[in-house]
């Protein structure tokens, strides 16, 4: 990125640069494509037995509330074990193992309807809008444009 933007010299006093470096970082974003997902590692006793079942099964749909009760601990407590171990919401890790899982699978060729009922959507639209909102494209999408996809 840094060689395509620097494509021109300017001196110190010369800005004709500066207008196409946002037009710059956008193109050259899309051409470095999206992130591959990660998972942060779990330790915490109650935490790594949650990750264990959704990583075994990511369509549970057990709630936090519903951790809580199973577990022994209030709603609020893991909530914020959730935020300090692994930096994010409940919500936004089990989306994460979702999408690490729905990725695995469609790489080895399953459907999108499929896939969206395994890991516990209602419907296939509503996996591919979860999907087109994390990774900006719709899941076949991600496939066919990611090199080696």
């Amino acid at each position: 990125m840094i060689l395509a933007l620097s494509g021109e010299r300017a001196g110190p006093d010369d800005l004709t640069p500066l207008p196409r470096i946002g037009a710059t970082l956008a193109g050259q974003l899309r051409l470095a494509g999206h992130p591959p997902l990660s998972l942060p590692p779990i330790r915490e006793g109650r935490l790594r037995r949650i990750a264990d079942a959704l990583g075994a099964d990511p369509g549970d749909a057990r709630t936090l509330q519903d951790w809580a009760r199973e577990l022994a601990t209030s709603t609020r407590t893991l909530a914020r074990a959730f935020q300090r171990e692994v930096g994010m919401p409940f919500r936004e890790y089990r989306r994460q193992v979702r999408l690490h899982a729905a990725m695995e699978r469609l790489a080895q060729g399953r459907s999108v309807t499929t896939v969206a009922h395994e890991l516990g959507f209602g419907a296939a639209t509503n996996f591919s809008t979860m999907f087109r909102r994390a990774t900006g494209m719709a899941p076949r999408a991600y496939f066919t444009r990611r090199p080696g996809g």
